[in-house]
């Protein structure tokens, strides 16, 4: 026989425990009226609520809430009145909670019910915690500029998104019907194979590896692939490509009086339990529930250090412990169980001291919390998996808020930016951009939910400088709400750079194949037609003088520009020797100061550094000089000032500045300059610029324009130096 509850507890002790659960238990009956009359009412969560007691004991559902909320609870005081166990959920003064009504039979008649409301209000958290990491997971996979995909532990398809789609020119219904095998090229197979079977046994791996698509066209890729791990076990691989050619909690219940806290107890959802000295006097049909037992018996009577895993005994002892100086104290902890099967399960523990048969015991309540934490799990599961997904991506990706603060970077958006992650988390997006037109881009309406792109955008960085990238602004959506943006950054400054190489280099060798070709067959003709013209002024006894000296010098020039076309045409045996800059110049001004007299210009000469040299050929580089001052000359019709400064940047590099107050150059056609052909003056060939262009970069230097018009234009002529005592 067991010990009757009434022995276990006092009335005294049971109306604490009640106080002090983290739930409300309320009793009603109907009277003679036919009205429902609250009759007892405890829990914490009453002050939650804002409910004292005594609002609630005595009186009706409408004496403290609404007409509308009263009805629908009346509804159910009903049903239970009338035989039937419910439950319902409700919200309530901020609180959301279920509630469990029981009725109380005497001689086959309900003569009141038992309720039990519970907060739930951290499962609701949590599913709605859950469901948003799944949207931002799908989003980021829908919505990504790149191919991601997953594969089974077979190698098939599983899931492509549409970049994948657009990449392979196959639907994800085709690619789902074969591995991934058919679609690498035969150069990559038997590599991407080995990768693949390396990923399924636990690696992270990146690697290159082409395809080829639907048109037959070869895509060399960058792919990151890691394993995808469900409960422990590799299930499959899960990967991201770039192409680079182009995420009824508690319940209790406790009877006021023998008859009550028996029914309260035993039909309480929390597993409840009696020990004294560690060993269980006590346990209600829950506690017998949760550790998978058929019989109370089969508990009672145990140690409960053989229902604790080993590694949790010292926290129980310490948990247990503290109680020795509460009276009517508890403690609330997390911990886990060990089931009579050898399941172990997480569980929230209220302990109590209170007296049984005479003896110091302690009341424990445990609440099975293994779901919950099995969410909270799958939750950081995701979070990890979204975070190292993110960080292995090649391009920089943020999360913007609603409010357009930045929350999330991954490593590549860092290290693209040059900011530590505690200083770009939290800033306004608008750091990153210049341009007030862009953010609007951010502010993504119900009416206007697409993807936007944009190509070489100007993005700003720490430092105070700026990357060209092309972006993608990605709304997160929630019900058709917006809730943030992803933002990707592809940094496309090098591949910018590259290409405008690639076409100078391009007309370079066009040039020079022109002049190889040319250039011999010009100058036979030439050396012909001077010597006989010199024949010519011999013979008539300068008659024909002026014509012939006009002639020669029409040669001379078109010999000139024949020459200019050789040195473009072939690498020049420069005798390379220790130069001065400085005076290299010098000579030059004192060279042109005649002509710049003639055309009403003066000549400024600052050089706050001349003690300075550098490796080179002298002839050269006074050609570079002459052509600049000439061209600045040349471009001030009405006369005017040429500054020429000079200074070093730094111990090995020399900038000389020729600054003047010509015409200037219109900004459409400084990236123009220095290419063959292109010039503003009536005889020119353009190939003087283009030759100053290539005999400073022979000397591993620099030639940079700025101009405005009709205010001047200013070059600037960086110089590696060199120690001469070295």
């Amino acid at each position: 026989m067991g010990t009757p509850l009434g022995d276990i507890v006092t009335k005294e002790y049971l109306q604490n425990i009640i106080k002090n659960m983290n739930a409300i238990v309320f009793i009603f009956h109907k009277n003679e009226e036919g009205q429902f009359v609250h009759t007892f009412c405890e829990g914490r969560i009453l002050e939650k609520m804002n409910l004292p007691t005594k609002e609630v004991i005595g009186h009706r559902l409408e004496d403290f809430m609404s007409e509308e909320s009263a009805a629908e609870k009346h509804e159910m005081y009903e049903r239970a009145w009338n035989g039937e166990t419910l439950s319902y959920e409700g919200v309530a003064r901020t609180v959301h909670y279920i509630v469990n009504l029981s009725p109380v039979y005497k001689d086959e008649k309900v003569v009141e019910v038992i309720g039990t409301l519970v907060d739930i209000k951290d499962r609701i958290e949590k599913e709605h915690k859950l469901m948003t990491n799944e949207q931002h997971f799908k989003s980021f996979f829908t919505y990504n500029p790149d191919p991601i995909f997953s594969l089974d532990i077979n190698g098939y398809f599983t899931s492509v998104n549409s970049a994948g789609e657009k990449l392979t020119g196959h639907s994800e219904e085709q690619m789902m019907q074969r591995t991934f095998i058919p679609y690498i090229t035969e150069d990559h197979q038997m590599n991407v194979l080995e990768y693949f079977q390396r990923v399924i046994r636990g690696e992270s791996l990146t690697f290159r590896c082409a395809i080829l698509n639907t048109k037959n066209e070869r895509r060399e890729l960058r792919v990151t692939a890691v394993p995808t791990v469900v409960n422990g076990e590799i299930t499959g691989v899960y990967g991201t490509a770039r192409d680079i050619t182009e995420q009824l909690r508690d319940r209790a219940a406790l009877e006021l009086s023998e008859q009550r806290h028996r029914i309260l107890v035993e039909h309480s959802p929390i597993a409840i339990a009696v020990h004294v000295d560690g060993v269980l006097k006590y346990v209600n049909p829950a506690f017998v529930s949760l550790f998978n037992a058929d019989h109370k018996y089969d508990l009672i009577g145990l140690s409960k250090w053989e229902l604790i895993p080993t590694d949790y005994h010292d926290y129980i002892s310490t948990l247990e412990e503290t109680l020795e100086f509460m009276e009517f104290g508890y403690r609330r902890r997390e911990s886990k169980i060990r089931r009579l099967d050898g399941m172990i399960l997480d569980v929230e523990v209220t302990a109590m001291p209170i007296s049984f048969e005479g003896e110091k015991s302690v009341l424990v309540m445990l609440s099975n919390i293994s779901e919950r934490k099995k969410v909270e799990q799958e939750i950081e599961k995701i979070h990890r998996q979204n975070e190292l997904i993110l960080n292995t991506a090649g391009d920089g990706i943020l999360s913007i808020s609603a409010e357009m603060s930045i929350d999330f970077a991954n490593d590549a958006a860092l290290g693209l930016l040059g900011w530590t992650r505690s200083e770009l988390i939290g800033q306004n997006v608008s750091v990153l951009f210049s341009s007030s037109e862009l953010m609007g881009k951010f502010n993504v309406t119900e009416q206007s939910q697409s993807i936007y792109k944009e190509r070489n955008i100007q993005i700003m960085l720490k430092n105070g400088g700026y990357i060209v990238a092309d972006i993608t602004i990605t709304p997160i959506l929630e019900d058709a709400e917006r809730i943030g943006t992803v933002l990707v950054i592809k940094d496309v400054t090098q591949q910018q750079k590259l290409d405008e190489l690639m076409i100078r280099s391009d007309k370079l060798s066009v040039l020079g194949e022109l002049a190889a070709g040319i250039a011999h067959e010009i100058r036979n003709p030439l050396t012909s037609l001077k010597g006989f013209i010199q024949l010519i002024q011999s013979v008539t006894e300068n008659k024909y003088e002026d014509y012939c000296n006009i002639m020669l010098d029409e040669l001379e020039r078109v010999n000139a520009i024949v020459g200019e076309f050789l040195m473009l045409a072939k690498p020049q045996h420069a005798a390379l020797s220790l130069q001065s800059p400085i005076q290299l110049m010098k000579d030059v001004v004192s060279f042109l100061k005649s002509e710049a007299l003639l055309n009403k210009v003066d000549l400024h000469e600052d050089y706050i550094e001349e003690d300075v040299y550098l490796i080179g050929e002298g002839s050269q580089l006074k050609q570079v000089f002459i052509n600049l001052l000439k061209n600045a000359i040349e471009s001030m019709e009405s006369g005017g000032n040429i500054h020429i400064r000079a200074m070093k940047q730094n111990d090995s590099r020399l900038q000389i500045t020729i600054q003047d107050e010509g015409c200037g150059i219109e900004a459409n056609r400084l990236p123009t300059l220095g290419q063959p052909f292109y010039t503003t003056k009536e005889r020119g060939t353009g190939l003087g610029l283009m030759i100053c262009y290539k005999i400073i970069e022979n000397h591993q230097g620099k030639l940079t324009f700025s101009s405005e018009i009709n205010v001047g234009t200013t070059v600037d002529i960086i110089l590696p130096i060199e120690d001469p005592e070295v």
